[in-house]
Order: C-alpha cells, then structure tokens, then sequence
C-alpha cells in the first residue's frame, strides 16, 4: 500500500527573498514614519517648555511689576566704570530670574547658599556669578525645561558659554558683546545648559553709550538691564505680536557640534542676522526641528516661526521688537 509523500515543502530561495524584500519595504516605509512621530513628539514638549518659560515670566511681572532683565551686563554709564575690563558685571541671564516659578526653587536657594550672594537687582553692579561658590554649584544643575528634547546641548566639544549677551555697546552698530570662558573641560564643561533664550529684538538697546540709535526702534522685551512691563507690551505692540523666547543650539549644529550655552548666563540673542541654517553662529536663533524655530510671544502662546529667515529681515526684525507699532509679519512668517 503506497502512502503519500507526508514532508512539508518549505521554502525555495526565491520565496526567501521575496519576503526579505517586503519585510525590508515594509522596515524603511516605519523607520521614517517612527522618526516623525518622535520630532512630533520631541517638537510638542519643547513648545510646553517655551510655554512654561512664558508662564514663568508673567509670574515675575506679576510679583515685580515688569519682566525680569534680559541680563545683568554693563551698565550704561561705562565713563564711571572705566576701571572695569568689560566683566565687572553680575552677567545673570533671564533664565535665572524664572527658576522660582519654573518649580526650581531649590535651584534659586543654592544660588544665595553658602555665604554667596548675587546682586539681582539691576540698577546696581557686583561681581560676575562664576565667582561665587553657591552659583557655580547651582549651574551645574541640569534643567528639564531649558532643554529641547531635539537637541542635545551637551554634546558640544569646544567651549560652554557663560555668558551671553549679544547687544550694541557705545558707536559700535554690529554684534558686540558675548563671551565664554570655560571650555568643556573639567567643572566648567559640566555647567547645566540650555536651548532657550530671550529676545532682544533687532540688535537689542543702544549700551554703553549716551546717543541713542535708530536700532532702538526695534529693541526687544529683553536687553541688557530690561524693564519692560506687560501694560507697556499690551499698550505697544500688544503681547501676542511680540517674540520673547526663543530657541538656540548656541553654536554650529553639524558635526563637530561646537559651542552650547549655560542657562545662568544665557541673555538674549538679536534677530538682526536671521538664521543660517543649518550651518548657525551662536548669535542666531536656531533648533533642530524641521524647517521651523519655535518661538514663545509675549502672551505665552508658542509659535513656529520658518527656518532661513536671512540677515536684516525686517518681518523677522519688526515681530520681534516691543514698540515699533508694526504688527503684520505675526501670520506671515509663523506656521
């Protein structure tokens, strides 16, 4: 009695190939669309963060009456501080102002720890933060919200920036003023940092200097020693036409990535250069999503505002300047 053939047929080469070939399709159809959901995802938690940043700051305003200064650097009248050599300034940026009401409170108390005590109050002068010990440790501390989840700010090889100001000082109409000492090596290399950064505007408030200059007519909610309040924004441009924080990489963003900034230091970033994308100096604003920087306005609402704005866009410029009475550029620049 013959019995038949029980042995199952398995697969020929050719059916093996045919379906590696679909899994692999169907693995390069999902890898991109995975990818698109994480910078979905990624995109949407840093605009929270900018939106926490605008919260915080109409807190301050509400608890001080105006906008925490943009920084502490030179004071205007630079004739009665000729001995200075350009770092006899406190130097802290915006972003400290708003660590009480960012849930940092901790943070803001080892500021003034251990017999260090920073002078915040922006009419008077004292000696730059990095050379207290309770500042210098609490600098140290890396902060959710001043990160974008896109970027990775401490993967920068060559220097932390700790200090930055980016503004006109006396006759000079061009980019002034940033510094960052402290390279990436040893204590300084692991200084908390950030992605985000204050507004100044087109080139920020005529400092250092007597005569002011047609750069003001743009000047930001943000400059050196700002006080600008929000009945003064509502009543000028109005708050939801006004930028007031911004994204930056603080440097060059291709590899080798260069340069990042420290939040205890970080002030404010000028408008008047547009953004090089995707090759960005560190005085421009910048981010790694697709084709936009995301912006927060003086309302707190956040914004995407198009990549490879060029240098002296006036719709740039004009958006992001407190007083200059030009409004229109909010719908035609953003997405």
């Amino acid at each position: 009695m013959r019995h038949a053939n029980s042995r199952r047929r398995g697969f020929t080469l050719i059916e093996l190939l045919v379906v590696i070939a679909i899994i692999a399709i169907l693995i390069g159809l999902l890898v991109p669309a995975v990818q698109k959901v994480r910078e979905a995802a990624a995109r949407t938690q840093c605009s929270n963060n900018l939106k926490q940043l605008g919260v915080a700051a109409h807190n301050y305003a509400g608890a001080f009456g105006t906008l925490p200064p943009g920084s502490l650097g030179p004071l205007p009248d630079l004739g009665a501080l000729a001995n200075t050599n350009g770092y006899g300034f406190q130097y802290v940026g915006v972003l400290t102002y708003l660590l009480p009401y960012i849930e940092q409170d901790n943070v803001y108390k080892m500021i003034n720890g251990s017999g260090s005590v920073i002078n915040f109050d922006p009419t008077t002068i004292g000696p730059g933060w990095w050379n207290f010990a309770g500042p210098w440790t609490a600098a140290h501390t890396r902060i959710k919200t001043f990160h974008c989840p896109s970027d990775d700010p401490y993967l920068a090889t060559q220097a932390v920036w700790v200090l930055t100001q980016c503004e006109r000082q006396g006759t000079n109409s061009g980019r002034v003023f940033a510094a960052g000492f402290g390279v990436t090596q040893g204590s300084a290399g692991l200084l908390g940092r950030t992605n985000y950064v204050g507004v100044a505007g087109g080139l920020g408030h005529l400092s250092g200097g007597n005569v002011q200059s047609g750069w003001d007519f743009w000047e930001g909610v943000f400059t050196n020693r700002s006080s600008v309040s929000l009945t003064q924004l509502s009543a000028a441009d109005g708050s939801s036409n006004t930028l007031m924080f911004g994204e930056t990489l603080g440097g060059a963003q291709q590899a080798p990535r260069d340069t990042s900034f420290a939040w205890m230091g970080v002030g404010f970033l000028p408008t008047a250069y547009g953004d090089q994308d995707p090759s960005p100096g560190w005085w421009e604003f910048s981010s790694k999503h697709t084709n936009i920087i995301q912006f927060c306005y003086g309302d707190g609402s956040v914004h995407g505002v198009m990549k490879g704005r060029p240098q002296l866009d006036l719709l740039l410029v004009e958006l992001s300047a407190w007083h200059d009475g030009l409004i229109d550029p909010v719908n035609t620049i953003t997405n």
